[in-house]
């Protein structure tokens, strides 16, 4: 309960720290994941049997979502706990569900490894009403390498988002 409410007061800093550094006004509410390694799942359901518990699962971060613009998406993620980060996104799929990378929310390149980032992308209009209409549809994934700790390729943390 504590790394969740420490979760969520860091995605309540990523927002303030993307109003902060782009200046832009928001349109809507802004969404928030708290990721963990529990959350993470790898094969399909049908037909191969889900696993999920295979992220780190001492990792924890959090990751907030604010569309500043019809087709303009912002974002700001803290992670700790977990390897160096090589990729994250936002993917379609339910709880336990894994699913298509629609949004590349990657660290910016030639920076080292950030513990935060924040940073803004263009979407499709289509996969930006689909975010908003229904958020709980999708899911933030980070990724990671093996140092410092084992390595995670397909997801170290995720969460979906609210």
């Amino acid at each position: 309960m504590r790394i969740r409410l420490f979760a969520l007061a860091l995605a309540a800093l990523a927002s303030l720290t993307i109003f902060g550094s782009h200046g832009a006004q928001a349109q809507g509410t802004p969404l928030f994941a708290v990721l963990n390694g529990v959350n993470e799942c790898n094969g399909m359901a049908v037909p191969n049997p889900l696993t999920c518990r295979v992220g780190d699962t001492d990792g924890y971060g959090s990751a907030t979502i604010l569309f500043t613009a019809a087709t303009q998406l912002c974002f700001g993620i803290t992670v700790d706990n977990i390897g160096n980060v090589t990729a994250a996104h936002i993917h379609t799929g339910s709880p336990g569900v894994n699913g298509p990378i629609i949004v590349n929310l990657s660290p910016p390149a030639g920076v080292g490894n950030p513990r935060a980032w924040a940073g803004c992308v263009a979407v499709a209009a289509a996969t930006a009403n689909a975010i908003k209409a229904n958020p709980t549809a999708f899911y933030v994934n980070v990724h990671t390498t093996g140092a410092p700790a084992p390595a995670f390729p397909n997801g170290a943390i995720r969460g979906q988002l609210f």
